[in-house]
């Protein structure tokens, strides 16, 4: 976890075993005053699942996804996974000093026109925000190797409602290999179609690691393991509607 830096950019999996469809998890506010937000987060792809989102109000002055650009450990694991259990322990050690809020959305949300079982494409949820709070987002796109999307540290609206799309971006801590052997399972599980030779779950474990900058996503590509129709195009992969509520 860092202090913000003074760039300001959009960033934007899965241990799935033994995830559940439950309503989003909210620890406790901190105790100053605070107004409520309602947050819609859509998946708007055809063939990339997202991981269950972590989301928090903050100061400006906070930032758990970004270090000079680079992926912090808490966003690598959720670029990697899908795991975002340390990016809501950054945040909730900051509850009431540097943070106000933080939800862990507790369900994956699944490509647009693919339906699996009770997880839906969509997800509405309620957060509180104090004065001069900025709102994170972060979910990693299941079928990619370390990609993510996201919002990081985006002004909320004083009234009304508030339309951000979400971008793809590469976390640069995972050459991506579109390899079976480096995707995670859920891909498999929750995408548009199993993953060719994956007869036996992927293994997580032989990711190759590397060390580079954010930067924006060039989308799926092909001739390995994944296909063109986990990729997105050029367009936002998903929405975010942030409404202030009376």
């Amino acid at each position: 976890m860092k202090r913000r830096t003074a760039a300001s950019m959009l960033i934007a999996p899965l241990a799935l075993a033994g995830l559940a469809a439950t309503i989003p998890t909210a620890t406790a506010a901190s105790s100053h005053d605070t107004h409520d937000y309602r947050v819609t987060v859509v998946n708007a792809t055809g063939g990339q699942p997202f991981s269950p989102p972590v989301v928090a109000t903050h100061s400006k002055k906070l930032d758990v996804f970004l270090d000079r650009r680079r992926a912090t450990p808490e966003l690598a694991s959720i670029a990697q996974t899908g795991d975002g259990s340390g990016a809501v322990a950054a945040f909730e050690a900051e509850l009431g000093k540097m943070a106000t809020d933080v939800v862990h959305v507790g369900q994956p949300l699944t490509p647009t026109g693919v339906s699996d079982g009770p997880f839906p494409n969509t997800v509405t949820f309620d957060i509180k925000a104090a004065d001069g709070d900025r709102l994170s987002l972060a979910t990693m796109l299941i079928c990619t190797n370390d990609g993510v999307t996201g919002l990081d540290a985006v002004k909320l609206p004083r009234s009304g409602s508030k339309v951000l799309p979400l971008r793809a971006y590469d976390a640069g801590v995972e050459r991506n290999t579109e390899d079976s052997a480096h995707i995670p399972d859920a891909c498999s599980a929750l995408g548009p179609e199993m993953l060719a030779g994956d007869n036996n779950g992927n293994n997580d474990g032989l990711m190759i690691a590397t060390n580079k900058r954010v930067k924006r996503h060039k989308g799926v590509h092909g001739g390995s393991s994944l296909t063109s129709v986990h990729d997105w195009g050029k367009g936002p992969v998903g929405v975010v509607t942030v409404t202030r509520l009376p």
